[in-house]
């Protein structure tokens, strides 16, 4: 009977390859099996990321220390989360957040949870083309990578307070002067307050190319929804895009099925686990849910 050793070489890569995309702990498991292994698993593993609270950081760190020139390079997405205890997620040191990043030295995507981690790490996302920041402060627009191509923000603004506070259309004007190669502006949780805010930015010159993606709950209760609706037909280079798969029957109750007065307008690709994070990579290498928007938009 044949074994897994009877392979010819470029089978095996190409089945361990496969478990290490399908399966992280397996993936941490082959790095250790041979050193050709190690060489074929090592890029996948250290692909894309997530560190979830500061023992999680600390140990990407100590990682990245014993052998930062062979795993840096392979770095392409980092996604820091709080996790659940936001006490201790707020104890990780900035400077250890610089030095993670400033070791991988071919970064394209980075998620902060914490806006000062980005503010005192700025000189080592210089050459990022994705970013996601919980807020966008006017604070930070000078500290973006002018190589952006796609920003995602958590909000437009600020639902604290009286009347909302957050970036304005002047100052979007600014962010897109610094990143000329901006395509697209993720906002991940359009709020009321947010709407109001996002209007004016359709009269900003610089930002007529921009995409905007707007993530949010799309269900039959049409009322909550009415605004949005309203909003993305008015601007030509909107779209939403539904936390959650929408139905065919939900598509067609709001009439953004084929044919219909919203078709285009919101997003009814693939879903799939992992979308939370707009710009980070689907589960086994796929595209972006970014990149599938784009490319749904363009078979339209």
């Amino acid at each position: 009977m044949a074994t897994f050793a009877d392979l010819s070489k470029d089978v095996a890569r190409y089945i361990l390859e496969y478990v290490a995309r399908t399966d992280s702990s397996a993936a941490h498991a082959l790095v250790s099996v041979s050193r050709d292994v190690r060489a074929w698993i090592i890029p996948i593993r250290y692909h894309s990321v997530v560190l979830v609270g500061r023992s999680s950081v600390a140990q990407f760190e100590r990682t990245l220390t014993r052998d930062a020139r062979a795993l840096g390079k392979h770095v392409r997405f980092i996604d820091f989360q709080q996790g659940e205890d936001w006490q201790d997620a707020k104890k990780i040191p900035a400077a250890q957040v610089k030095r993670i990043l400033g070791a991988c030295t071919t970064l394209s995507s980075v998620r902060f949870f914490n806006l000062d981690h980005f503010r005192f790490s700025a000189t080592a996302c210089k050459n990022l083309t994705c970013l996601s920041l919980p807020e966008l402060q006017n604070t930070i627009i000078n500290c973006l990578p002018k190589t952006l191509e796609h920003l995602a923000v958590r909000t437009l603004s600020d639902d604290h307070g009286d009347e909302p506070s957050g970036l304005t259309d002047e100052e979007f004007s600014l962010v897109c002067r610094r990143c000329v190669a901006l395509r697209t502006l993720i906002i991940e949780e359009m709020t009321f307050f947010s709407v109001l805010t996002f209007g004016p930015f359709r009269s900003v010159a610089e930002g007529k190319h921009v995409r905007f993606i707007i993530r949010s709950h799309v269900t039959d209760e049409e009322e909550i929804d009415s605004l949005l609706f309203e909003l993305v037909l008015e601007f030509e280079n909107s779209v939403i895009v539904p936390l959650r798969q929408p139905s065919q029957s939900l598509a067609e109750k709001l009439k953004f099925s084929e044919g219909e007065r919203y078709h285009g307008k919101i997003y009814m690709g693939s879903i799939e686990e992992g979308d939370e994070w707009t710009l980070g990579p689907a589960r086994e290498g796929g595209p972006s849910l970014v990149e599938r928007v784009e490319g749904w938009l363009t078979g339209l």
